[in-house]
């Protein structure tokens, strides 16, 4: 099965912890770049379990192949939507959904 033209291929999670997680990719080959390079969009959506819907979106753009995001809540469920774009043309969405890490502090009280 061949890639779709312009789609970004090799997405992966390559660091997480209960608040943040780095998203890396393969570059896009600039003859798949159909004009001048503006970067990789990303979209950060947070799902609540209980209904499935998105509470949270974040959006940027990054001219690397990777992208840190932070001040994540712990133990949530996480999709990135990423794709190539330039001034005139934006790719299709390639996707990556992550659960963040339970946040290990406990607290005690005393009684």
């Amino acid at each position: 099965m061949f890639a779709e033209p312009g789609r970004v291929s090799g997405m992966r999670l390559t660091k997480l912890t209960s608040t943040a997680a780095q998203i890396s990719w393969d570059r896009l080959p600039c003859r798949e770049h159909n004009g001048n390079a503006v970067g990789y969009m990303y979209e950060l959506r947070r799902y609540v379990q209980s209904s499935g819907h998105a509470v949270d979106v974040v959006f940027g753009i990054v001219n690397n192949t990777s992208v840190d995001l932070s001040r994540l809540i712990p133990f949530a469920n996480y999709t990135v939507s990423l794709r190539f774009a330039n001034h005139l043309y934006q790719g299709p969405h390639s996707t990556l959904d992550f659960i963040t890490f339970e946040d290990c502090e406990y607290h005690t009280s005393a009684g």
